[in-house]
């Protein structure tokens, strides 16, 4: 059996914060967002080019040099385009700022999920206690019902009644026993201890 939950919802909440694969995925994209929003405000920047040629003429043609070098500086500024520029920096903002919420987003759903899991495994390990506590009401039970009858003060119907609930509750001690173990699972999930 697992161990009881010590940790306080905290520590889990931020556990689950740095494990879960799927906030990577989120934190990603947000982060490729944003450098594609500062590439598009860049592109109003003004660009420089250079291009050089140099070689050697051909043998035969007299009228040339027997070499030559050329080279070109090239500037372009992107101060008319229709906007276009203004728009698309624009939608990159935007789109940036949607990977913001949708990281946001993700990150609420998991810390709900991580509280609700924590408060599952916890109601979980406290059925286990009760249970326990049913058995051993059902087993005394069952040994009072045993002498009663042997003395023969009670008939075989309170005894079969004993030992049905005593069957009852080793079913339930069983039943609780698996299901804290499938909510501590579930709590491990979304932590992101399980892959």
């Amino acid at each position: 059996m697992p161990a009881a939950l010590t940790n306080d919802v905290s520590s889990l909440i931020f556990e689950a914060l740095g494990q879960r694969p799927e906030l990577a995925r989120f934190r990603y994209q947000r982060d490729a967002a944003r450098e594609f929003a500062k590439a598009q405000e860049k592109m109003t920047y003004p660009t420089i080019s250079a291009v050089g040629a140099a070689g050697i003429v051909p043998t035969g043609q007299s009228q040339l040099p027997p070499d030559y070098a050329a080279a070109g500086v090239n500037v372009n500024l992107p101060l008319y385009a229709g906007g276009l520029y203004a728009a698309r920096r624009r939608e990159a903002d935007l789109r940036a700022r949607a990977a913001d919420e949708t990281l946001r987003d993700e990150e609420n759903t998991i810390i709900q999920d991580v509280q609700v899991s924590k408060l599952n495994a916890e109601y979980a390990y406290q059925r286990l206690a009760l249970t326990q506590q049913l058995l051993q009401n059902a087993n005394e039970a069952l040994l009072l019902a045993q002498a009663r009858y042997k003395s023969g003060i009670s008939s075989i119907i309170e005894l079969s009644q004993a030992e049905l609930n005593q069957t009852s509750a080793q079913i339930a001690g069983a039943d609780a026993k698996y299901d804290y173990q499938i909510q501590r699972s579930s709590l491990d999930f979304q932590l992101g201890r399980l892959h």
